[in-house]
């Protein structure tokens, strides 16, 4: 049966009933549209282009096309499906700051072994309990330790004793050697310790391009930041917020800022619009800003 015209001739999409939107709740918006387009105009390249925008308002001022797939029907008639994404989490960003979502956190405290003489506690009651080691007779800044009959091996230096069967080889500390006095039996030969760890994994989207440099900015700033440390989720403003407010707003411990961004991945997610997954560690004592610096001081 030959195809009879009539009515549209189909020469530019028309939207079908039945498209779809969506918001993740961080600011991300993803959608779906099908068009029925006549097949002799489907083939041309530019039906199948990125950065084409929704075709319904409000959503075409944020979310553009960005993966076309075809079929083609009977009769002359192409079926297109359409992707689109687009950012916008209800907030006009600042002049000069790039257009991102909010960030979607998790968070984990796990344990992992350590040497027992990193411990807090190693010298110092610093959780209000006696420390493991001690400060023998001495005082905080000078302990001073007696000698002890033990040795790490026959032809070992003298040793000497702190708390628990701790052996150093200086009267006033120095080189820990171990716990040598099977007399304490919870610390004999104990070499480490669980030290519990904190981790936070983040998601972010940028949107980015020739339009939106800021965005562009915003990847080169956090791959430059891995590595430094931060005393609030911003990383001293030069970040967007890494870390939501109910986890807390100021990271400052007695060694120094608490905040390390251990690792930054970028991957493309739409025409434009960029996916930067990071991991922060956590630090209750806080970074030595000697070998983590602040980042941007």
């Amino acid at each position: 049966m030959a195809r009879i015209d009539k009515g549209n001739d189909l020469s530019s999409p028309v939207l079908q009933a039945g498209w779809t939107v969506g918001q993740d709740g961080y600011g991300l918006w993803t959608g779906k549209c099908t068009f029925k387009l006549d097949r002799d105009y489907a083939v041309a390249i530019t039906e199948f282009e990125r950065g084409v925008a929704h075709p319904v308002a409000p959503f075409d001022t944020f979310m553009w096309s960005n993966r076309v797939s075809a079929s083609y029907d009977r009769n002359g008639i192409a079926t297109l499906s359409i992707d689109y994404v687009g950012i916008n989490t209800g907030t006009a960003p600042e002049e000069g700051d790039p257009t991102v979502t909010d960030p979607n956190v998790s968070g984990a405290v796990a344990t992992s072994s350590e040497p027992i003489e990193t411990h807090r506690n190693f010298f110092t009651n610093t959780d209000s309990i006696d420390p493991i080691a001690g400060y023998g007779t001495g005082t905080v800044t000078a302990p001073i330790y007696p000698q002890s009959t033990f040795k790490a091996d026959p032809n070992s230096p003298t040793l000497y004793a702190g708390e628990n069967g701790a052996h150093f080889t200086q009267v006033t500390g120095g080189k820990f050697v171990g716990f040598l006095d099977p007399e304490f039996p919870y610390y004999y030969g104990r070499k480490s310790y669980l030290s519990p760890t904190t981790g936070f994994s983040g998601v972010i989207y940028v949107k980015g391009g020739d339009a939106n440099p800021e965005g562009d900015t915003l990847v080169q700033t956090m791959r430059s930041a891995v590595g430094f440390s931060s005393n609030d989720q911003t990383f001293q403003g030069f970040l967007p917020v890494l870390v939501p407010n109910y986890m807390g707003t100021s990271y400052d411990g007695e060694a120094g800022a608490q905040l390390l961004l251990a690792s930054v991945n970028f991957e493309d997610y739409g025409l434009n619009v960029y996916k930067i997954s990071y991991t922060l560690r956590y630090s209750v004592e806080g970074w030595v800003p000697e070998v983590y610096p602040l980042f941007g001081s």
